[in-house]
């Protein structure tokens, strides 16, 4: 819910949970897929499920970083024009 508030976009919203939670469906699969095999045999066969894993999560990183650099930057603008507004003289 804070992602909409934030974003006010509910495309963005839903891109951004449909990634958390494939991150998370990846979190569980690595932790039911690690539970009878020993270390070495883990990594032998799910190492791209822990690489995809790591990946998705640097993509939910930049993805969120690309966002709020762009709503910042934007409401940056719009207080940069309330100043502008507020700093004309009055005449009384």
């Amino acid at each position: 819910m804070r992602v909409y508030r934030l974003s006010s976009q509910l495309w963005y919203t839903l891109v951004a949970y449909a990634l958390f939670l494939t991150r998370l469906g990846f979190a569980i699969a690595i932790l039911v897929c690690g539970l009878p095999l020993t270390l070495p045999d883990y990594v032998g066969q799910y190492l791209w499920l822990l690489t995809a894993n790591g990946g998705l999560g640097a993509i939910i990183d930049i993805w969120n970083t690309i966002a709020m650099c762009y709503w910042l930057s934007k409401a940056q603008k719009e207080i940069d024009i309330k100043r502008h507004v507020f700093k004309a003289p009055c005449i009384t």
